[in-house]
């Protein structure tokens, strides 16, 4: 059973309350209980070993000088042994919400580190995208310069042939009217120098010419030709209607174009 320890000294201010308590080395353990005579801010009183003391500074909450340490209620054992078991249970509600409180701040802290880590991941996300459009950006202006390059080099290209067709048709066309002008300077040359005799003089020959007979005394024209044959068409079918009719008649007689010869 643990030993009270009662060799202790305090001191106060108006708002600080100061107790040191010699330590016992190995002796079996000891314990230091005291209810104190007001109320005291435990979240800033502070506890520290130093020199084989252990050394209290505890912050009141009220301000004023308490003229003793411990309340006149631990003379009465009762009510000490209920005030004990009070401060026991708000203790332990205090540190239910301490642990409360710390759990809750836990999981805001991991919340935090963990939208931390995500806007890390999503900015290097982003790096690496931006990394990639700029590539992609400086490969499309590659392809587009060279297909630039190219498409000059082409025209040019083209110019210089075009140009080259140019010069060979300009030579071509020089020396074409060179030869004509040379070729006719010759000719006259050859007017003056030419000498003819008997003997280059072609023989004489005849061409005999036969004329497609023709009913009418004109040309034949293509813008008649269709009247002159419905004409000679009517005429046949005379004939051959003379021919019927009169048997009598001469051939010269059935003949229109003998009797209109005869008539004029």
């Amino acid at each position: 059973m643990p030993l009270i320890v009662k060799d202790y000294s305090w001191e106060e201010t108006p708002t600080i309350t100061g107790i040191s308590i010699p330590l016992k080395g190995k002796l079996p353990p000891y314990i230091f209980e005291a209810l104190l005579y007001d109320l005291v801010n435990e979240d800033t009183s502070v506890a520290r070993i130093d020199n084989g003391l252990v050394m209290l500074t505890l912050h009141k909450q009220t301000e004023g000088l308490w003229g003793q340490l411990c309340s006149p209620v631990m003379e009465d054992k009762p009510a000490y042994r209920a005030k004990i078991e009070e401060n026991l249970i708000k203790a332990q509600q205090r540190e239910e919400e301490e642990t409360k409180k710390r759990n809750e701040k836990k999981r805001e802290n991991d919340k935090f580190v963990l939208r931390k880590a995500m806007d890390l991941d999503q900015q290097e996300r982003d790096r690496i995208s931006g990394i990639k459009e700029e590539e992609k950006r400086k490969a499309t202006e590659e392809l587009e310069r060279w297909k630039e390059e190219q498409r000059q080099a082409a025209l040019q290209e083209k110019a210089k042939l075009a140009e080259e067709a140019r010069r060979e048709r300009e030579e071509r066309e020089s020396e074409i009217r060179r030869q004509k002008l040379i070729e006719k300077a010759n000719r006259k040359n050859n007017v003056f120098d030419k000498v003819y005799d008997e003997d280059s003089v072609r023989a004489s020959g005849k061409i005999e010419v036969k004329f497609t007979p023709r009913v009418f005394p004109t040309a034949m024209r293509e813008s008649t030709k269709h009247l002159e044959e419905e004409w000679l068409k009517k005429q046949a079918e005379a004939r051959r209607t003379a021919d019927i009719e009169d048997s009598d008649l001469t051939e010269e007689e059935k003949n229109p174009m003998i009797m209109k010869e005869k008539a004029e």
